[in-house]
């Protein structure tokens, strides 16, 4: 809820941390004030910054050239509506051009008695990455709980921690909260990424110290998208086939990083090494030992009269795995190939539907190899109206206004994958 310390501000010293730069910082809609909210929650805003952007002699985030943009709003986690206000300002700099936007912060509960979906920031944030092409990356529900809004997002990609086991990040931390999930079978988690004991820069400079929670594994993930939108801006300028602003889309993000995630190891264990499609870690579950192998994700009982469980409610599809996107957002776009034509086993699209019983088919150019796994991932957005009562285009805090959301009824689409 507070912002990262800023040299250029200018911040001093003690606020802020000189290996984390961001390109511009605010308070709510206003250019920030020198050393006001950078020491909120102890500086949780400049270490959750430096997993993105920290470019240090000895340490670096995982991004450190992207340009960041940060927006402080309130130190009080009951107002929705400021949250909702830094979100859209940060996501209309760049003359419009923000790819990711990393919240690793919570609201209460409020203007809804459970979590549907449908409390004011939830609406407000699924509006906003439908209006302004941008992929929300949520930190996840952990400890004790109690700030679960916007983790009921549509879409957005929630993310839970994990931590080392043997050296390796590969378990979920068992104090991600799955009590604080969405209502009915929908599940929050999308993906898990590092957060348990991950090095972090303090407010004042000195030695990175290490700290845990979902609010250091979600900026891994917006991280990693602003490293696969670099390559993407430079295919777009080299003049690369397949490559135009459907790879800008947040919907393409969506989709490459949870079709990419790591669920079992490709060493041979659980099938003739490569039917696991490359992936380099099995990832346990709270208990560790489970896998997705334990899943009712996993559960193939219900293919054939219809799946409505897709994602594990620990791990979503997996945990994050930046070298996997890059091998699938990479071939470029794929769209949908002419009658008699086909398309690459390894391939994607980002396809606007005709409307109501549109059906749109991919064959394969060449066989999948038998007896090994695949993996598709349709993603698609709620969509969500803003009541704009002075029809400015955008969201507005004041109470003269009193500005809401129409969330539609999810739409519906459906994934066959058909044997011949």
């Amino acid at each position: 809820m507070g912002r990262p310390g800023d040299v250029d501000i200018p911040d001093n010293a003690a606020n802020r941390n000189d290996d984390v730069n961001p390109f511009q910082g605010f308070y709510r809609e206003a250019n920030a004030t020198p050393n006001d909210y950078t020491g909120v929650e102890g500086g949780h805003a400049t270490r959750v910054a430096g997993v993105m952007i920290a470019n240090g002699a000895a340490d670096t985030g995982v991004a450190p050239q992207a340009k960041l943009y940060a927006s402080a709003d309130d130190e009080s986690a009951t107002q929705q509506k400021y949250g909702l206000i830094s979100m859209q300002h940060v996501a209309l700099q760049n003359n419009g051009d923000v790819r990711a936007i990393n919240i690793s912060a919570g609201r209460q509960l409020q203007g809804a008695t459970v979590l549907d979906g449908n409390s004011l920031m939830t609406q407000g944030l699924d509006w906003s990455a439908r209006e302004h092409n941008v992929l929300y990356v949520v930190a996840g529900n952990e400890g004790a709980g109690g700030l679960p809004v916007p983790t009921d997002e549509f879409n957005a990609v929630t993310v839970a921690f994990s931590r080392k086991v043997g050296g390796v990040f590969q378990q979920v931390d068992p104090q991600n909260v799955l009590t604080e999930d969405a209502v009915g079978d929908r599940r929050s988690v999308d993906l898990v990424a590092p957060g348990r004991d991950v090095f972090v820069p303090p407010l004042g400079g000195g030695a990175y110290t290490a700290r845990s929670g979902t609010s250091y594994a979600a900026p891994h993930v917006t991280g990693t998208v602003a490293l696969l939108q670099q390559y993407a801006d430079d295919r777009i300028a080299a003049g690369a086939a397949g490559w135009d602003n459907d790879s800008r889309w947040a919907q393409t993000m969506k989709a490459v990083l949870m079709n990419s995630a790591d669920k079992l190891k490709d060493d041979g264990t659980y099938c003739p090494v490569g039917c696991l499609l490359g992936m380099e870690k099995t990832i346990l579950k709270r208990d560790g030992v489970s896998t997705w192998l334990d899943s009712d994700a996993r559960d193939v009982t219900g293919y054939g009269a219809g799946k409505s469980i897709v994602l594990d409610d620990e791990m979503g599809t997996g945990q994050l795995n930046a070298k996997r996107a890059l091998d699938q957002f990479s071939p470029g776009e794929t769209d949908a190939p002419a009658p008699g034509a086909g398309v690459p086993v390894r391939s994607w699209d980002a396809y606007h539907t005709a409307g109501t019983g549109d059906i749109i088919k991919y064959p394969f150019s060449s066989r999948l190899a038998g007896g090994s796994y695949v993996s598709f991932t349709l993603v698609w957005e709620r969509w969500v109206d803003l009541n704009d009562g002075n029809a400015n285009g955008r969201f507005d805090a004041n109470n003269t206004w009193n500005e809401t959301f129409t969330a539609y009824p999810i739409v519906d689409f459906d994934l066959y994958l058909i044997l011949k």
